[in-house]
């Protein structure tokens, strides 16, 4: 089972140092920034969850948070706001502007953990058959939108179809004949080349490293999942 990956965002080492050790040792994955800006720039599609400080250089955490609400490839990933500000204004705006949470330092680490805990099981409870994930490459299946990392690819609706199917089979080899029944219907007339170049064009705007859809030779098309952790 893939471990959470959670980054800490934070202007003081000391407090980076704190959370990184006892994530690690609660089996989370880290990421780290020291400010808003730098932050932004690691904020991906494999970050489940951000713990960010609000009073920083540069751009302070309210900013930033408002940032990854407002873009439709993060606004998924949930938001805790750490700190020292306490009065119930402070812990309305910070609410306000999409936290998921707002605990006050200094930081009970028992507790952080416990908020943490429960809100990835929230959230993968929600969002488990609506998300689907290849690499850097993520599916929304309610909202029928696709991105690489923080990048919208524009797809038809038989693209998307397309690239749905084989991420929700990794390496199994779809015949033309099962493609065409899954993405155009029974008793829907379209040619093997039509197939083809549907995939081909899907492969142009999916494939920017490596291949990720490849054919095997006189049977069909597969994604080929150990490219996943590349």
């Amino acid at each position: 089972m893939k471990q959470p990956t959670i980054l800490i965002v934070d202007d003081e080492n000391d407090i980076i140092d704190l959370l990184s050790y006892n994530l690690k040792t609660n089996n989370y994955n880290v990421e780290t920034a020291c400010d808003g800006s730098e932050a932004l720039l690691k904020i991906n599609n494999n970050i489940d969850l951000i713990l960010l400080d609000v009073m920083m250089p540069k751009i302070d955490g309210i900013e930033v948070c408002k940032s990854i609400k407002k873009n439709p490839s993060t606004k998924n990933i949930p938001v805790i706001l750490l700190t020292a500000k306490s009065t119930s204004q402070d812990e309305y705006e910070g609410l306000i502007s999409g936290a998921d949470d707002y605990i006050k330092k200094p930081i009970s680490i028992k507790n952080l953990l416990l908020r943490i805990k429960n809100i990835l099981n929230r959230v993968s409870k929600k969002s488990f058959n609506n998300i689907l994930k290849y690499g850097s490459i993520s599916l929304n299946l309610e909202t029928i939108e696709v991105y690489n990392k923080n990048t919208k690819i524009n797809l038809t609706k038989t693209e998307f179809d397309l690239l749905s199917l084989f991420i929700k089979s990794p390496n199994k080899v779809f015949t033309r004949e099962e493609i065409l029944n899954k993405i155009w219907g029974y008793g829907t007339i379209v040619t093997d080349r039509t197939i083809d170049v549907h995939i081909n064009k899907l492969r142009k705007k999916i494939e920017q490293e490596n291949r990720v859809i490849f054919s095997s030779h006189g049977r069909g098309y597969y994604l080929d999942n150990s490219n996943e952790k590349k």
